[in-house]
């Protein structure tokens, strides 16, 4: 863990230093961008980003959606159907003119949806027998983001949005589960998790 942490204050060091001596920030008012992590959810997002006042402020509005319908009967959870779409709001102020280095802060809100299969009791209409059953879970998830990042210009009119920081998250759950077993709340990056968790990643973008 240690070693992941100065890693990754490494890499961030070493951004941080070529993002200085890059292009500025301060000719972009619009621009669109690209979360590449969420593929590997079998997901999707943009991120809009239009800058505000005399530049130094930016507001971010992020849809995504992601969707999976193979059955997973080995792993953690034996989903069949899983949905999910989610709406990420946020305001980012730029600590320098350069607009390149900035804090930010913002709501996001998340509704998941997904089919599992677990053993229950269940009448076939002559007796009551052991079996796999499907239940339905619905997600419906508040949360709160608080991040330092940097934006900065890697070609002409091609951004880099490099972030990480804290968030919080709140799952109002709601389970056809007699059993009252919930899941996907184990860990942070599950859909039906509440607590704090680390955040960080990277976005591709354009100005327009």
């Amino acid at each position: 863990m240690k070693r992941l942490l100065l890693s990754l204050i490494l890499v961030f060091g070493v951004v941080f230093v070529y993002a200085q001596v890059g292009k500025s920030n301060e000719d972009r008012t619009l621009g669109v961008y690209f979360t590449p992590q969420y593929l590997v959810q079998n997901g999707i997002r943009f991120d809009l980003e239009k800058n505000i006042g005399n530049g130094m402020g930016a507001v971010v509005v992020a849809p995504s959606v992601y969707l999976r319908k193979k059955d997973r009967e080995s792993g953690l959870y034996p989903y069949t159907e899983l949905f999910g779409a989610s709406l990420w709001l946020e305001y980012k102020h730029y600590l320098t003119e350069r607009r390149i280095t900035y804090l930010s802060l913002g709501p996001n809100f998340m509704f998941n949806y997904s089919k599992y299969k677990e053993n229950d009791w269940v009448d076939d209409g002559s007796e009551m027998v052991y079996r796999l059953k499907e239940f339905d879970q619905n997600v419906y998830r508040v949360g709160m983001n608080a991040t330092i990042g940097l934006n900065f210009e890697v070609i002409e009119k091609v951004r880099v949005d490099l972030f990480g920081g804290f968030g919080f998250r709140y799952a109002f759950i709601n389970s056809d589960n007699v059993n009252g077993k919930i899941y996907m709340n184990d860990h942070f990056f599950e859909p039906a998790y509440t607590g704090t968790m680390l955040i960080g990643g990277v976005k591709f973008g354009v100005n327009l």
